[in-house]
């Protein structure tokens, strides 16, 4: 049986409700130690958030235990009906998502970019078409045109959507890349626009 944890409010509230949810499917993959292993974890670094600073939490530790136990989600998902378990998944990596833009610090912020790019891109045979939809979502949860992570997330895109057989989703995208271009332009390299632009039309062939 999995341990309970306490609920927190708004923000917490969502991020033990997805802990709780992760603990289940912990549970199930690898069995009660795992789950027990990774309950006493999360209590200790939400814990330790909460008490960080009474203001502004640090929840970069919390953060990173949750995606280090998330490797294994999407071989969670049953050939039989997966529709639900597909929504939940979904719906927790939404929740990352959410706390990607909680990071204050920026080294930080830069390699869980990387490192979520990784994990979603990982593998294009196992659940591609969620893969590609949290690729997009992560690229969206950075809203400023000029952010300096959206072209790395944008090329991660492209580059699995063309491993995975799916660049047709992505070509619609592609009629803003020149706008988008210009507002990365402060971050990219000449290297960068050639390497893009070679791979775009590779592509496309």
């Amino acid at each position: 049986m999995a341990t309970y944890i306490n609920y927190g409010e708004g923000e917490d509230d969502a991020i033990v409700q997805g802990a709780e949810w992760l603990q289940r499917i912990l549970q199930q993959q690898q069995g009660p130690e795992a789950e027990r292993a990774f309950t006493e974890k999360f209590k200790k670094e939400f814990k330790d958030a909460q008490e960080s600073n009474k203001n502004r939490y640090d929840y970069g530790p919390v953060f990173d235990l949750l995606v280090e136990h998330a490797k294994n989600l999407f071989s969670a998902i049953p050939e039989n009906k997966p529709e639900e378990r597909l929504k939940e998944i979904e719906s927790f990596f939404a929740l990352i998502l959410s706390m990607l833009l909680l990071l204050e610090d920026t080294s930080h912020l830069d390699r869980a970019t990387t490192q979520l790019c990784e994990l979603f891109s990982g593998d294009t045979e196992q659940q591609p078409e969620l893969r590609l939809r949290l690729l997009m979502m992560l690229y969206n949860t950075f809203n400023n045109p000029t952010f300096e992570f959206r072209y790395r997330v944008f090329k991660y895109t492209l580059d699995f959507a063309a491993s995975a057989d799916m660049f047709d989703q992505v070509l619609p995208y592609l009629d803003y890349l020149e706008s988008w271009m210009a507002d990365w332009d402060a971050t990219l390299q000449m290297d960068d626009k050639r390497k893009l632009y070679s791979d775009i039309s590779k592509y496309m062939r």
